[in-house]
């Protein structure tokens, strides 16, 4: 899998699955989060993408805390 293309996934991740009451999408979101973290756990450029797309996603107003940036796909390539 290319850098592209695991940014990608990250990006379109529902980071957010974990607060659903639908058992499916909590399921299919808990799946989708285990898959991208084995690959991240094998390669330190996709660490750098999960987690900054996870600070990205965890911060902000909702969560009281200043909103971070989101990231750019230059900055691990």
């Amino acid at each position: 899998m290319s850098v592209e293309q695991y940014f990608a996934l990250c990006e379109n991740f529902d980071w957010f699955y974990d607060f659903t009451e639908d058992f499916r999408i909590w399921q299919k979101g808990k799946e989708t989060n285990a898959n991208l973290m084995k690959y991240a756990e094998q390669n330190l450029t996709y660490m750098r993408i999960y987690t900054a797309w996870k600070i990205f996603n965890f911060s902000g107003a909702n969560f009281g805390t200043p909103q971070k940036p989101k990231p750019l796909l230059e900055d691990f390539l």
